[in-house]
């Protein structure tokens, strides 16, 4: 299995993948699960800003990088970088995931490092404790507001170390201790929520290459596409 986790792009450097397996009491998995559940999202149709920076362990400095994002429970999520370098990808709930360039391009992107990043993501967007729950031990830090999320699979702890919810600040922010490569703190602002989200209201959001809404909206459609060119 690939987990190299340079192949992510500019998006959040993460990928896991491990099976449930757990002795904890039932009493004590129900506990957890509703603190845990203090420091998700609690909609499933939203936008917003984001702040992301990154700490390489050979990279002297922090690359700081902004944008916006469009998240849905059903359709997936479409993750726009707008500084300092453009980026657009869209990670489908169902359909595959895709890069999307300004002029229109769309690119699939395979493998078990996007899908299982695609997963993770649209957990922790979405407010699914269950799949977090089998894969991470969680702990909360009541006193400093975090919980930790530690990885049950020592093959996946090898290059995610821990993932940490702070609500601090709200929105709750999200710190990825990526192995020995470094860290990457995620700051969400700015939220906007919806009652269906529309395509209309995603290319209103987002602040460039507006074909990307139509490929969240229409991720079946635009892989189709692509197979029929090859």
């Amino acid at each position: 299995m690939n987990w190299n986790l340079r192949q992510t792009s500019g998006l959040i450097q993460i990928v896991a993948l491990c099976f449930l397996m757990t002795g904890a009491p039932l009493w004590a998995q129900q506990s957890i699960a509703t603190t845990l559940s203090e420091y998700l999202p609690n909609q499933c149709e939203y936008a917003g800003d984001f702040n992301q920076i990154r700490e390489l362990k050979d990279v002297p400095v922090p690359l700081a990088s902004s944008g916006k994002f469009v998240f849905s429970c059903n359709l997936g999520l479409l993750w726009q970088i707008s500084h300092p370098l453009r980026e657009t990808i869209v990670y489908s709930a169902d359909s595959g995931h895709f890069k999307v360039d300004d002029a229109g391009n769309i690119t699939l992107l395979t493998g078990v490092v996007h899908n299982n990043m695609a997963k993770l993501l649209h957990a922790l967007m979405g407010g699914d404790q269950q799949y977090l729950l089998d894969l991470f031990s969680a702990v909360e830090q009541s006193s400093e507001e975090k919980i930790i999320l530690t990885p049950k699979s020592q093959s996946v702890a090898r290059h995610l170390t821990q993932v940490e919810l702070s609500k601090m600040h709200r929105p709750v922010s999200i710190r990825m201790l990526n192995g020995d490569s470094g860290t990457t703190l995620l700051e969400p602002s700015n939220i906007l929520s919806f009652d269906g989200l529309t395509r209309q209201q995603c290319k209103s959001w987002v602040e460039h290459n507006m074909e990307a809404c139509n490929v969240l909206f229409e991720p079946d459609i635009q892989r189709r596409n692509l197979n029929s060119d090859k």
